[in-house]
C-alpha cells in the first residue's frame, strides 16, 4: 500500500511539473470554465428572463435547465480537448503551437458535440432515476454514476488522439481503464489529498473573512474555487494522457518512467 501511495504521489508530482511548464493550459481551463458557465447563465436569462433558482434544480423543471448545462459543457469540453492536445505534444517532446492545437481541436468539434450530448443524457437519466425512486434511485445514481465516471476517464485522450467515434471512444476508455485502474485511482486520490492540504486552510480563512464581510468572502471564494478547479483539472489531464499512452502500448511520456507505473501494475 505504501508503495502504491508513493507511486501515486510521484505521478501527481510529475503531472504538476508538466503543467508548470505549460501555464497556458491552466489559464485556458480557468477561462474556459468561466466562459462556459457565463454562456449557460446568459442563455438561461435570455430565454426565461430571470436568474436560475433552487427550484430549477428539482424535477421536472430540471429537464428545462438541462439544455443550458449542455451548452456550458460543450464550451468546456472544447477547451479541455484543446488543452489535452497541447499537453500531449508537450509530453511527447514535440511542443505544438497553440494555433495548431486549436486547428486540430476544430477537426474534433463534431465528436465533442456528440460526446457532450451523450454524457449529458446519461447524467440526466441518472438524475431522473434518483428523483423518482428516492433512496433506491440515489443509490443507483451513485453506483452507476461512479461506474460511468471511471469508465469514461480516458475518453478525452481517446477522442483527441484517435480517429474513432464517440461510442468507440467510450469503449476504448473503459478497456484502457481496466488495465490501469490501480494507478489511475491511486494518483487521482493522491492529487485530491494534496489539493485538500491547500483547500482546507483557504476555506478556514474565507470563513473568517465571511464574519467580517460575506460579499468579499463570496467573491474571494469564487475566485479561489475557479483557480483550484482549473489547476486540478489540468493535472488530471496530464495524468490521463500519460496513463493512456502507457496502457495503450507502454509508451512513457515526459518525465514519467517505467517505475512510476510498474509498482502499481504490470501492463498486459
Amino acid at each position: 500500500m505504501a508503495g502504491r501511495i508513493s507511486a501515486g504521489a510521484s505521478l501527481a508530482g510529475k503531472s504538476w511539473r508538466t503543467v508548470r511548464r505549460e501555464p497556458a493550459a491552466m489559464v485556458a481551463m480557468l477561462v474556459g470554465a468561466i466562459i462556459a458557465w457565463s454562456v449557460g447563465l446568459v442563455s438561461f436569462v435570455l430565454v426565461f428572463g430571470r436568474l436560475p433558482s433552487i427550484d430549477d434544480s428539482r424535477f421536472p423543471r430540471y429537464l428545462l435547465v438541462f439544455p443550458f448545462l449542455w451548452v456550458s459543457s460543450f464550451f468546456y469540453n472544447v477547451v479541455a480537448c484543446w488543452v489535452a492536445i497541447l499537453l500531449d505534444a508537450k509530453l511527447s517532446g514535440s511542443p505544438m503551437s497553440r494555433a495548431e492545437a486549436a486547428r486540430r481541436t476544430r477537426t474534433k468539434l463534431g465528436r465533442i458535440v456528440r460526446w457532450t450530448l451523450l454524457a449529458g443524457f446519461v447524467g440526466m437519466v441518472l438524475y431522473v432515476i434518483a428523483e423518482r425512486l428516492h433512496l433506491a434511485g440515489r443509490i443507483a445514481q451513485w453506483l452507476v454514476g461512479l461506474a460511468w465516471g471511471l469508465a469514461t476517464t480516458l475518453v478525452v485522450p481517446v477522442l483527441v488522439l484517435e480517429d474513432v467515434s464517440v461510442t468507440t471512444a467510450v469503449r476504448r476508455s473503459a478497456q484502457l481503464f481496466k488495465r490501469t485502474w490501480v494507478e489511475q485511482v491511486t494518483a487521482d486520490v493522491t492529487i485530491g489529498a494534496a489539493s485538500s492540504v491547500v483547500f482546507m486552510p483557504v476555506v478556514m480563512v474565507l470563513c473568517i473573512v465571511g464574519f467580517i464581510s460575506w460579499p468579499v468572502a463570496l467573491v474571494l471564494g469564487a475566485v479561489f474555487l475557479s483557480v483550484f478547479t482549473a489547476v486540478t483539472s489540468t493535472l488530471g489531464t496530464v495524468l490521463d494522457l500519460a496513463t493512456y499512452h502507457y496502457a495503450l502500448d507502454g509508451r512513457l511520456s515526459g518525465e514519467f518512467t517505467e517505475s512510476d507505473f510498474r509498482s502499481l501494475y504490470k501492463r498486459a
